[in-house]
């Protein structure tokens, strides 16, 4: 019998439910990625068990029980949980979500059938073998995404399949199979029936997968859905050396970006807003406004964090200009942007450029200099002043123009003017 490598936590779990009388299985993603030679994130059991029966084979682990009206339970072991979830079947599916009824039994077989994708219908049990009822060890080897039985019919159970699919893609590298992926562009309106938080998680783990450029451009029409700034961008051609339409265009930098989650929205919505100007001698002036404007908007109604949000509405406004290779300039930036902002724009646009085959040494020597200056401690922020607020009460400052003589003096010691030490600043204001 085919062996394969359990946690020991998942183990122990497994040898009490069979010794309990009850048949137990690592199941779904945790077998998939043991194939891929992956070490799991957490381990899920499939047992041929009520509920009840669980909870009484498990009752020397310290319990969790908050998912058993669904038929999971999950077991602490040695500090690490285990799910546990009794096999089961399902009743039809009226909102495209959720099923009508749940029943329990005890046939593994039935348990598989109900799931989305082959490669997540695996099976294995350390007494039994693998169990592998829908060609999914074949279409992991194929590296292949492709439903179980009728795709048509998978999605309409639950629509949020069909981004889950996407996303699958997107992170294992994975195509979709042609029948599967009809499904998914015939069905793709289904997903206004989910929440938008759904739809943002299985999207934002989609945009970091190694593939996002290839699945984002072959499925544009499902993202547009709950996307729609992104069906505008379909079809708009702006410029003739970008091959291709502003979609296009805006995804094809997203394979060279690092996978950040901000950095590659930002890329992907920073020129939303082209398509709203006029071009001027093929320049489009307020499209970085614009565009942020349209990504705060965007990211808003997705639910993303306010973090992020504003992280990439930043990245969208200023992604146009990067500053002069000179001190001056740079620290100028570091202070309006940030040292790490002005980091992950030459990140952005060293994708972009990649993209194009363009050369990318003038962004390198950017990027030493940003961390050259942070290293030599070089003043770029008001916190760094030599010079407080406080030593300047003693001088006749008041209110407001307190601030205003400490930008003045941030300014000079940036360009070089002034040397950021106290008497060298007190001298500068005398003068």
């Amino acid at each position: 019998m085919e062996k394969i490598w359990i946690g020991n936590a998942a183990r122990q779990v497994i040898d009490r439910l069979e010794q309990a009388g009850f048949g137990a299985w690592i199941v779904g993603g945790c077998v998939r990625d043991m194939l891929r030679g992956e070490t799991p994130h957490d381990w899920d059991i499939a047992a041929a068990a009520t509920p009840e029966e669980i909870e009484a084979a498990l009752s020397a682990y310290r319990l969790v029980l908050t998912g058993i009206r669904h038929g999971t339970v999950t077991a602490i072991v040695d500090g690490e949980p285990i799910e546990v979830t009794a096999c089961r079947g399902e009743g039809e599916y009226l909102d495209g979500r959720h099923p009508e009824s749940v029943t329990f039994h005890r046939s593994i077989e039935e348990d598989l059938a109900r799931r989305d994708f082959t490669i997540n219908a695996l099976a294995y049990s350390p007494y039994r073998g693998f169990l592998d009822l829908y060609g999914g060890r074949e279409d992991l080897a194929a590296g292949v995404i492709r439903c179980i039985r009728d795709p048509e019919e998978r999605f309409r159970e639950d629509a949020l399949r069909i981004l889950r699919g996407l996303r699958f893609a997107a992170t294992l590298g994975y195509a979709i199979e042609e029948k599967t992926a009809a499904a998914i562009h015939s069905l793709a309106g289904s997903l206004r029936k989910i929440s938008i938080e759904r739809c943002t998680a299985e999207f934002t783990r989609l945009l970091l997968g190694d593939k996002a450029t290839e699945i984002l451009t072959e499925f544009a029409d499902v993202i547009a859905v709950f996307l729609p700034e992104a069906a505008p961008m379909m079809g708009f051609s702006h410029r003739a050396e970008h091959h291709g339409d502003l979609w296009r265009h805006s995804v094809r930098p997203l394979a060279m970006a690092p996978r950040d989650l901000s950095i590659r929205l930002a890329l992907l919505l920073r020129d939303c807003a082209k398509l709203l100007e006029t071009a001027v001698e093929e320049e489009y002036p307020d499209h970085a406004a614009h565009g942020a404007e349209l990504a705060e908007q965007a990211l808003t109604r997705l639910r993303l964090p306010n973090a992020v949000t504003e992280r990439v509405t930043l990245l969208v406004r200023h992604h146009s200009t990067l500053p002069a290779l000179t001190d001056a300039a740079i620290l100028r930036n570091m202070r309006d942007l940030s040292p790490e902002a002005l980091l992950e724009l030459c990140a952005m646009r060293r994708a972009d450029r990649m993209t194009h085959g363009e050369d990318c040494r003038e962004i390198g020597e950017l990027e030493q200099r940003i961390r050259a200056l942070l290293s030599e401690g070089r003043c770029y922020r008001l916190s760094q002043l030599a010079l407080s607020g406080g030593d300047l009460i003693p001088l006749g400052y008041r209110g407001p123009e307190i601030g205003k003589t400490l930008r003045r003096l941030l300014d000079a010691v940036i360009d070089g003017d002034c040397l950021n030490e106290k008497e060298a600043l007190l001298l500068y204001l005398k003068a």
